[in-house]
Formats: C-alpha cells, structure tokens, sequence
C-alpha cells in the first residue's frame, strides 16, 4: 500500500467517526483497516493496563473468532502482565506515542522469552505493536497490533502515529455520547460460566452482590442467614479467587471477569465529577488504599478523604465498594 492510499484510509476513519452510533462501533470499522491494508495484521484488540499493580484487561478483539481465546472485558493474564517487554516498560514509562516491541528488546532476547510463545499461542502472530488511546486517570490505553512475519518498519510507525491523530479526536468524542455497558446483561448460564472461570463459588458471588450495594459484614450475615465470621470467609475467599485485597476491588474486578450484569443511566442523569475525583474514583477501583492514593497524587491522606467523602456523597454510596458499583453503571469506569 502506498502512503497516499493509507492515508486516505486513515481520512476514511476519521470521517466514519463522525458517523458513527457508538464507539464500539467506530472501532468495528477500525478493524478491517488495520487488519487489511493498513498494517496487514492478525489481531488488532484494545488493552487498558494498571501498570503499578501490572494488571490489566482485554477490551474489544478483532476479529470475531479470536474472541475464543482472547475473550473480551477479562482480565489479562498474569504471563503477559508481568512478562510481556510492554508491561515492564510502561511500568516505568509512559506511552506518548506508537512503540514496538523491538523499540524495547532486541529480537533473541524476545523470542526465548515465555511471553512470546504465549503471544504466538493466543494471537498467531508475535510482531506486537502499542498505539495510544486516550484515557484519563492512571491507566494506559492502547490499540494493541499483532501480526505474523515480518516486523513493523519505519512506514508502519508513520502510519501509526497518522492513526494516533485521529484516534486522540474521535475517541474523546465518541465516549462524550457513549455509554454502552461494558458488558451486555448476563444470562444465567453465563455468569455461572465466569464464575467457573474465576473459581469463584456461588455463595462467594452472592457476598460479592451485596457488597456491591454497600452493605457491611453484619448485614450481609442477616441477609444471607449466616455468621459474620462465615460471611469474612467467603469475602477472604473471594478476595484470593480475583487475586484483589479489597471489596471495591473485588466490585470490579468481578464485573471485569463477567461476575455481575451492568446497566449504564442516560447522559442526563450521569453525576459529574470534576477530573481529580475521577483519578481517585480509578485508584479506589483497582484497590488502592487512601495512603497508596496519597503517594500516587503526591497529595495528603486527609485530602484523599475529603475527594472520597464527595464521591460517596455524588454516587450516593455508603461506602467505597458501592461507589465503584454505582460508578460502573454510570459508564465512568472502564
């Protein structure tokens, strides 16, 4: 393909944005330009990473039939969190702009590592390439680019950054009007099937439903008619089955694997919040405490509280776990 003609590819893109009903959408016909001409890739899917805590999940996969091994809004796992030369770099790095993996290691060190033949197993290809996508707080968002045989070149950076451009426009944009559940409501079977996954048991799931309504051990107890220290149980339980160490972790950790079903208000009735408190709402999500929240802001514990205390008070919560719930139905976590 010649410039001119990924080029007009890309300006195609970015005028199909204008039209496009939702940003799932828009990245549907993202796809068969960069799996077709624009990079002739095998898969093309979209990854948000917590580097600190190196976990992260798999968002939109293309195309459809790598979705059995790659299945869409899971987590990550831990091979490629932890090995993957991307994961080690943006652990320390951000991403400003399209980066390869052999910007980071050379190609011996590469292939003999596990990571490798594990990309190779899942996607079919092991030539990866990063490209950013715009999201706040302190995740890294990517449009991840796989492919088989020979590696990205200098023409393939090129049209990567065009790409980049119209993706820090349309992205924005499209999730401003956007706010299609993560996931579609859940059958039975379904959730039955993730909690498999995630071996957790069905009283562990039912824990996991009522902490996301913000109740205490005690009332859980009630509720369930057992003890509290049986109700402790099953919450350390479920805490080891999504590897978290809180109960708004495990809220969305769990809705992250497909444990819960989630259902997103109108634009209207969204409650805003200003761009600090949405940090916080992300670092409150993926488990970390008001201190660990305090050394990530460089700010005081004390201030910590006082965005949380406004948070519960905008979300209508009791606590941190019925925030992240809540917050997740309102389409302001990803």
């Amino acid at each position: 393909m010649t410039p001119s003609d990924s080029e007009r590819m890309i300006l195609d893109l970015a005028a199909s944005s204008l039209a496009a009903p939702s940003e799932a959408d828009w990245w549907a016909d993202v796809a068969p330009a960069v799996i077709g001409g624009l990079f002739r890739a095998d898969v093309m899917a979209i990854t948000v990473t917590y580097c600190p805590g190196r976990f992260g999940w798999m968002g939109l996969v293309f195309p459809l039939e790598r979705r059995s091994v790659l299945p869409q809004y899971a987590p990550i796992e831990e091979l490629l969190t932890h090995g993957h030369p991307f994961s080690q770099h943006l652990a320390a790095n951000r991403l400003l702009g399209p980066l390869r993996v052999s910007d980071i290691v050379d190609e011996q060190r590469w292939r003999s590592s596990p990571a490798y033949a594990r990309m190779r197993e899942l996607t079919g290809g092991t030539r990866h390439m990063m490209v950013p996508v715009p999201r706040g707080g302190p995740f890294t968002e990517a449009l991840s680019i796989v492919r088989s045989g020979r590696d990205f070149d200098h023409a393939d950076t090129e049209t990567a950054r065009r790409l980049q451009v119209v993706i820090e426009l349309a992205v924005p944009a499209l999730r401003r009007h956007d706010y299609v559940p993560a996931r579609i409501p859940l059958s039975t079977p379904e959730r039955r099937a993730a909690a498999g996954a995630a071996g957790v048991t069905a009283r562990q799931g039912a824990v996991l439903d009522l902490l996301s309504t913000g109740l205490g051990a005690a009332e859980i107890a009630d509720r369930l008619g057992i003890a509290r220290r049986t109700v402790y149980r099953h919450e350390h339980g479920l805490y080891a089955a999504l590897g978290v160490s809180s109960a708004a972790e495990a809220v969305s950790r769990g809705r992250l694997v497909g444990l819960t079903e989630q259902h997103v208000g109108s634009l209207e009735e969204r409650p805003p919040l200003t761009p600090r408190q949405s940090t916080v709402l992300q670092l409150i999500a993926s488990g970390l405490s008001s201190a660990e929240i305090a050394v990530a802001l460089g700010i005081s514990e004390k201030t910590v509280e006082v965005h949380c205390a406004s948070l519960l008070r905008k979300l209508s919560s009791r606590n941190r776990a019925q925030a992240v719930d809540v917050a997740h139905r309102w389409g302001l976590l990803g």
